[in-house]
């Protein structure tokens, strides 16, 4: 790349920044840690069938790895997940996103695959002034706001992410009960995995997807404004500098808390049936929750000329009665998404089962 950039060439790098794109989520590694964690927890329940842990199992690889997510986390290079994918559950658990990269077609919604991943809320505010982001969160409709049939025109701009989770899920269970081979269960098990766990990053709820709308980037001049949705994305793995390296093993704790706490406070499956379609609308209204906060944490990173990382992570507010930071937040994110996974999983083999007696 030259070191300089005309000024025609600068206008067209900031107007390519500033266009809509497809997101990732939480990266290859981050989905990849999903999966893996998903897998371990159903592989160490002893109310897991057989048939299902030896599934599983196979379409990880190599169990190994489910003994070693802390390694994964902490001490494996970033670049270790961004070649091919092992076959099976990882490969299909990131293959949305490459397809979303594509704009592949997806004749089911007549739409194409980036429209799957998201759902832009305030779009459904029935106030059509107030179908924009607000920086206090006032903006966000009311659950009943959203008719639950996506042939309603404005899901073709807000997305459909809650209708495609509801579909991959029935699709994995028609697999399920037919048994038709492993190789079909693992890519619905790995899309699920997926398209649920995407329903936890924050940015994935809201037109302010980018958090261009944030109120410092608002501030700033539009060549100066900052993309924070990668932030909240892939940057805790991807960024190996020493003072980044240093708030991963807040965002792992938190991870593995949250794992801990969620499963050791009651039963490991939910008490009542999950509807994939609305558990996955609930994670999307909470998540859109936690917008101001990340945009308040842009501030703290946005002070100076440039982004400042380690103030982005280290941003930290009390939420629900604890002290987070983002970095512990993000862990908090991904772990609720992983308990999601596993536990959509595990209810899919259940009503496959039921269909076939």
């Amino acid at each position: 790349m030259p070191k300089t950039l005309t000024a025609a060439g600068v206008l067209l790098l900031s107007a390519a920044l500033l266009q809509p794109v497809p997101a990732d989520a939480w990266s290859r590694k981050g989905h990849v840690l999903i999966i893996r964690s998903a897998v371990k927890l159903l592989a160490d329940d002893a109310a897991t069938p057989a048939e299902l842990r030896t599934l599983l199992l196979e379409g990880i690889g190599d169990p190994a790895k489910l003994d070693a997510l802390e390694a994964f986390v902490l001490a494996e290079p970033y670049g270790s997940t961004q070649g091919p994918l092992a076959a099976g559950l990882e490969q299909f658990s990131f293959r949305p996103d490459e397809l979303g990269s594509k704009h592949s077609r997806v004749a089911a919604f007549d739409n194409t695959e980036d429209r799957l991943h998201y759902l832009d809320l305030e779009l459904f505010h029935p106030d059509p002034e107030r179908r924009g982001y607000a920086p206090d969160g006032s903006n966000r409709p009311r659950p009943a706001d959203l008719p639950r049939d996506w042939h309603d025109g404005r899901y073709a701009k807000a997305g459909l992410l809650p209708f495609r989770v509801e579909q991959v899920y029935a699709n994995l269970v028609r697999s399920l009960a037919a048994g038709t081979s492993a190789e079909e269960a693992w890519l619905w098990m790995g899309f699920l995995s997926h398209y649920a766990s995407d329903t936890f990053q924050p940015f994935h709820s809201t037109v302010n997807y980018d958090g261009l709308q944030c109120p410092v980037n608002l501030a700033r001049e539009k060549e100066a404004r900052y993309n924070l949705h990668f932030e909240f994305e892939d940057r805790i793995f991807s960024d190996e500098s020493p003072e980044i390296r240093a708030l991963l093993p807040e965002f792992w704790k938190q991870y593995r808390d949250t794992l801990g706490d969620t499963l050791t406070a009651g039963a490991t499956r939910p008490a009542a049936r999950l509807d994939p379609y609305a558990s996955t609308l609930e994670a999307l209204f909470d998540g859109y929750e936690l917008l101001p906060v990340l945009c308040r944490a842009g501030a703290d990173a946005l002070k100076g000329p440039a982004f400042d990382r380690r103030a982005w992570f280290a941003h930290a507010e009390d939420l629900d009665g604890h002290r987070l930071s983002v970095a512990r937040l993000q862990g908090q994110r991904m772990a609720l998404a992983t308990l999601a996974v596993r536990n959509l999983l595990r209810q899919a083999w259940d009503d496959a089962k039921r269909s076939r007696s």
